[in-house]
Protein backbone atom coordinates (compact mmCIF):
# COMPACT_ATOMS: atom_id res chain seq x y z
CA UNK A 1 0.00 0.00 0.00
CA UNK A 2 2.68 2.68 0.80
CA UNK A 3 5.16 1.69 -2.01
CA UNK A 4 1.79 2.57 -4.53
CA UNK A 5 1.32 5.54 -2.85
CA UNK A 6 5.03 6.20 -2.89
CA UNK A 7 5.02 5.62 -6.88
CA UNK A 8 2.02 7.74 -7.56
CA UNK A 9 -0.09 4.08 -8.35
CA UNK A 10 -2.62 5.53 -6.16
CA UNK A 11 -3.82 8.94 -4.45
CA UNK A 12 -6.41 7.21 -2.34
CA UNK A 13 -6.85 4.24 -0.17
CA UNK A 14 -9.40 2.63 1.65
CA UNK A 15 -7.96 2.45 5.31
CA UNK A 16 -10.32 0.81 7.25
CA UNK A 17 -8.90 -2.23 8.68
CA UNK A 18 -5.24 -0.79 8.21
CA UNK A 19 -5.81 1.96 10.63
CA UNK A 20 -7.53 -0.27 13.57
CA UNK A 21 -4.33 -1.76 13.49
CA UNK A 22 -1.94 1.26 13.01
CA UNK A 23 -4.06 4.26 13.89
CA UNK A 24 -1.15 6.21 13.28
CA UNK A 25 -0.93 4.85 9.56
CA UNK A 26 -1.14 8.21 7.95
CA UNK A 27 1.27 10.38 10.25
CA UNK A 28 4.03 7.16 9.86
CA UNK A 29 4.09 7.14 5.97
CA UNK A 30 3.99 11.31 5.68
CA UNK A 31 7.00 11.24 8.24
CA UNK A 32 8.68 8.01 6.40
CA UNK A 33 8.31 6.17 9.10
CA UNK A 34 7.06 3.00 7.03
CA UNK A 35 8.70 0.54 8.89
CA UNK A 36 6.94 1.17 12.21
CA UNK A 37 3.61 0.31 10.79
CA UNK A 38 1.60 -2.31 12.18
CA UNK A 39 0.11 -4.24 9.45
CA UNK A 40 -3.13 -5.57 9.50
CA UNK A 41 -3.26 -9.36 8.64
CA UNK A 42 -7.06 -9.07 7.58
CA UNK A 43 -7.96 -11.64 10.36
CA UNK A 44 -11.26 -9.85 10.74
CA UNK A 45 -11.45 -9.77 15.06
CA UNK A 46 -11.80 -6.04 14.59
CA UNK A 47 -15.57 -6.13 13.00
CA UNK A 48 -16.45 -10.32 13.89
CA UNK A 49 -18.31 -9.13 16.95
CA UNK A 50 -19.58 -5.46 16.85
CA UNK A 51 -22.85 -6.87 16.03
CA UNK A 52 -22.85 -7.70 19.66
CA UNK A 53 -21.82 -4.45 21.05
CA UNK A 54 -18.44 -5.27 21.93
CA UNK A 55 -15.78 -2.80 22.15
CA UNK A 56 -13.29 -2.89 19.03
CA UNK A 57 -10.55 -5.13 19.25
CA UNK A 58 -7.44 -6.20 17.00
CA UNK A 59 -4.92 -9.04 17.08
CA UNK A 60 -1.87 -6.59 15.96
CA UNK A 61 -3.01 -3.64 18.36
CA UNK A 62 -3.75 -4.32 21.80
CA UNK A 63 -4.59 -0.97 22.47
CA UNK A 64 -7.09 -0.19 19.65
CA UNK A 65 -9.95 1.54 21.15
CA UNK A 66 -7.37 3.56 23.24
CA UNK A 67 -5.99 6.40 20.64
CA UNK A 68 -7.71 9.19 22.71
CA UNK A 69 -5.16 8.21 25.52
CA UNK A 70 -2.14 9.35 23.30
CA UNK A 71 -3.58 12.62 21.97
CA UNK A 72 -1.44 15.20 23.25
CA UNK A 73 1.67 13.56 24.19
CA UNK A 74 4.98 15.13 22.86
CA UNK A 75 8.70 14.14 24.12
CA UNK A 76 7.14 11.94 26.73
CA UNK A 77 5.11 15.04 28.53
CA UNK A 78 1.41 14.88 28.45
CA UNK A 79 0.12 18.24 26.79
CA UNK A 80 -3.29 19.89 28.25
CA UNK A 81 -5.75 19.97 25.44
CA UNK A 82 -5.90 23.90 24.05
CA UNK A 83 -8.85 25.18 25.42
CA UNK A 84 -9.86 28.43 23.65
CA UNK A 85 -10.87 31.23 25.82
CA UNK A 86 -13.32 34.16 24.66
Amino acid sequence: MVSQIRRGILDLIGGARPSIADPFLPRKIDEGREHEIRECIGCNICISSWHDGVPVRCTQNPTAGEEWRRVGIRNGLRRRPAIPRF
